[in-house]
């Protein structure tokens, strides 16, 4: 491995693979049309498509969105990170080789390739810290073909894609700035020993060093455009690089540490006084800037300094009133972590224990991962860890050796000259626990966890005693990790094939969706409506589907999935306050914000889990005056709405204060009758409703659906009829479709009645 072209063509296979996988999954997902872009993105990545797809188009962002935040609009350069955005459409706009494909192929692609660089950025951080080209090498493939590397890039356009490579990439450049041959002055580059050159020649070792540092920061900084998560990442690297620098003995290491931790700090600096979004928020006296002066003052003049820099800080902060401004910014991100504190990162049953923000954010990615989880992304993955684990049991069990003979067992002497682990290797390990910690608490901090997980792994020493050659046991580690990496690829490329050895374990350990499933051809027939007969009136709608309303519909929103902004989050919380409050008050919100249309989701009601609309508004309890029960029992008896669309997903009210009239016919679907629910008033006007059981029939009539459909095809017509009969006698819904493939199926022979 010691020719740089084997490194280079090794790695190019390996992104190639990565990005094939990915683009392989994101194109084999059910709502993928090779012919129509139509409703492709969710949630936010809907949202950042809509303004990638504007500066593709030549289209100036507007300063003030209205459309995505009616009527007031949001501040786009100063509430929301649009880097990533804006390299996307740039891309697509300078692309200098003819294309076929649409532009929502070409963000898929994007983000393939884009996410794919982080796996590069681990090889340069493992061989330097390890300068075992192979080991590297092969750690780096375990990473690459791993589903904690890959499934968050599938169907998404999340600011991850890029943000990542660009912290990992700033982590390797800074492994790089403190090297040790660079400390000393060798003028050869930290990766020339395994046959990578980095530009340094005889001489260079300070400006080679300072280089990387400048590098370094400059990612952090674009990281720090493109996603608000990276300053929190940027307060544990200052934590870990504080570790690292106590835990380093030299003195040459703490010299180079605090110098390149000084460039990297001073870049951070910078963007925060140069870019809009950082300004808002005054980034260059956030905490996390705060705990990088504290951690310079202490490499550079000792506790003393880091305790003056630490009072002049709070003294700052105060007096500045930073902390109302960190409260506007990031009041959920800090709430949301106490509160997973305080419950042991479980939701309390009682929501409206939970701070309102903190309540609002604590869903899908940012909910605490279960087992099934954490086995899906990192069995086997975590076998990784198995060598290094057991050559440090092993060297436990041993007598301690005098140091010559220890110098002597250790693959390289130099990095075992004090009793003290490596700083590189002392930060690297300390960002693993850290981003360990933080996976526990946050299922979107996984990625990180992978990186750092492969990368602890090339820290290995092979002991040898008298007589021994470490040759056979190093191979056999090779060989496990190839093995490994083998495993994982194969696993990624199919990862729900019951062929899967893995799910095996996993499926046990998978908690049950009990939330209710949501039709993608009936999302996408409200879509259609909406863009079709809306006239391009403003639609509210829950945040969770108001980016694919604007991206595909073209119509504008009051509220957006962006929980950065703070006043995206007031929106959301009033929207939920009204829609589980009475009628008339639900009507002065929509009229306050403009709204022509309203699309209700019938989960806003029968979802009843965590993840729900009525977890997040406070409040599980319904009763028979709240505007939710009026819209998906009695929109017949609604003041200012009329019900102009419906399928059994969605209904669509027209908001019309001055319309009194009957409500338009539509076929009756069972979802929306109340007598299904075995419906019971308390006293105290409290509605109790037996939705477990109306979703238990539905998914019993699903997966007779299902069943019949595959018997159907296989040529199996008398056992069809039978699934298709089960189907439609637990619950007589999908509109007419089951209907008609029976009547079909039959021959004629059997006639339904369509409207039932």
């Amino acid at each position: 491995m010691r020719n740089a072209w084997a490194q280079v063509a090794c790695l190019a296979a390996l992104v190639m693979l990565s990005v094939h996988v990915k683009v392989k999954h994101s194109t084999g997902l059910p709502r993928f049309n090779p012919a129509d872009d139509f409703g492709y993105f969710k949630v936010e990545s809907a949202l950042q498509y809509r303004y990638a797809s504007m500066v593709a188009r030549g289209e100036p962002v507007p300063e003030i969105d209205r459309d995505a935040q009616y009527p007031e609009g949001i501040r786009t350069s100063r509430e929301l990170t649009m880097l990533m955005e804006d390299l996307t459409g740039w891309t697509w706009r300078l692309w200098p080789l003819p294309t076929h494909i649409d532009f929502r192929m070409f963000v898929i692609l994007w983000v393939a390739v884009v996410s794919s660089l982080s796996i590069p950025a681990l090889y340069v951080a493992a061989l330097r810290l390890s300068a075992d080209a192979p080991l590297a090498m092969a750690v780096t493939w375990v990473y690459g073909l791993s589903w904690a590397s890959i499934g968050d890039f599938i169907g998404s356009y999340t600011f991850q894609c890029l943000a990542l490579p660009l912290i990992f990439w700033s982590f390797a450049f800074f492994c790089l700035a403190i090297g040790r041959q660079v400390l000393e002055g060798e003028g050869r580059s930290p990766l020339a020993g395994g046959g990578l050159s980095m530009g340094g020649g005889p001489g260079n070792g300070v400006a080679a060093r300072r280089g990387y540092a400048c590098v370094s920061g400059l990612l952090m900084a674009l990281a720090l455009a493109s996603w608000h998560v990276t300053r929190f990442y940027l307060g544990v690297f200052f934590a870990a690089a504080a570790w690292a620098a106590w835990r380093g003995a030299a003195r040459d290491f703490r010299k180079a540490m605090g110098e390149a931790l000084g460039i990297l700090t001073a870049w951070c600096f910078l963007a925060g006084l140069a870019l809009p979004v950082l300004r808002e928020s005054r980034f260059a006296l956030s905490p996390t800037m705060l705990a990088g002066y504290v951690v310079l003052a202490a490499l550079a003049r000792g506790p003393k300094a880091a305790a003056a820099a630490l009072a002049a800080g709070a003294v700052l902060f105060v007096a500045l009133g930073q902390g109302s401004v960190e409260a506007s910014s990031y009041a959920h991100t800090y709430r949301i972590l106490w509160d997973k504190l305080r419950f042991l990162l479980v939701k309390p049953p009682d929501p409206a224990a939970l701070d309102p923000d903190a309540r609002l954010l604590w869903a899908g990615p940012f909910n605490s991962p279960g087992a099934g989880f954490l086995v899906f992304n990192f069995v086997p993955l975590v076998l990784i860890a198995l060598p290094r684990l057991g050559l440090a049991f092993r060297k436990a069990k041993a007598p301690c050796p005098r140091p010559a003979v220890l110098a002597r067992a250790c693959r390289f002497e130099q990095d075992w000259k004090t009793a003290c682990p490596p700083g590189g290797w002392a930060m690297a390990d300390a960002l693993a626990w850290l981003c360990a910690l933080g996976t526990a608490a946050l299922a979107r901090i996984a990625p990180f966890l992978a990186f750092f997980l492969c990368l602890g792994a090339a820290r290995l020493r092979v002991p040898t005693g008298v007589g021994q050659s470490p040759t056979g046991l190093r191979l056999a580690v090779l060989v496990g990790l190839a093995a490994l990496a083998a495993a994982e690829g194969l696993r990624s490329s199919a990862p729900y094939s019951r062929l899967n050895p893995f799910m095996l374990v996993t499926a046990p350990l998978m908690a049950e969706d009990d939330r209710p499933m949501v039709s993608l051809s009936n999302e996408r027939q409200a879509l259609k409506w909406l863009k079709e007969r809306s006239g391009g009136r403003p639609v509210l709608a829950h945040f969770g589907i108001s980016g694919p309303i604007l991206a595909y519909s073209g119509t504008p929103v009051p509220l957006n999935p962006k929980c950065e902004s703070a006043s995206s989050r007031r929106k959301s919380l009033a929207f939920l306050a009204a829609l589980y409050g009475g009628v008339e008050g639900f009507g002065r919100f929509c009229a306050e914000h403009g709204a022509a249309f309203f699309v209700y989701g019938t989960g806003y009601l029968l979802d009843e889990t965590k993840d729900g609309a009525r977890y997040a508004s406070g409040s599980l309890r319904l009763a028979e005056g709240q505007a939710v029960v009026a819209f998906h029992f009695h929109p017949e008896r609604l003041k200012g709405f009329r019900l102009v669309y419906q399928n059994p997903d969605f209904r669509i009210f027209a908001v019309d204060t001055q319309w009194r009239g009957p409500a338009a016919e539509f076929p009756q679907d069972p979802v929306y009758d109340l007598d299904r629910f075995s419906a019971k008033t308390s006293p105290d006007g409290t509605l109790s409703l037996d939705v477990a059981g109306v979703l238990s029939r539905m998914k019993v009539h699903r997966n007779e659906l299902f069943k019949a459909r595959l018997l159907a095809k296989m040529g199996q017509r008398e056992a069809a009829l039978e699934a298709y009969g089960r189907a439609l006698s637990v619950w007589p819904s999908q509109g007419g479709a089951a209907r008609e493939e029976i009547e079909r199926l039959s021959g004629g022979s059997i006639k339904l009645d369509h409207q039932r």
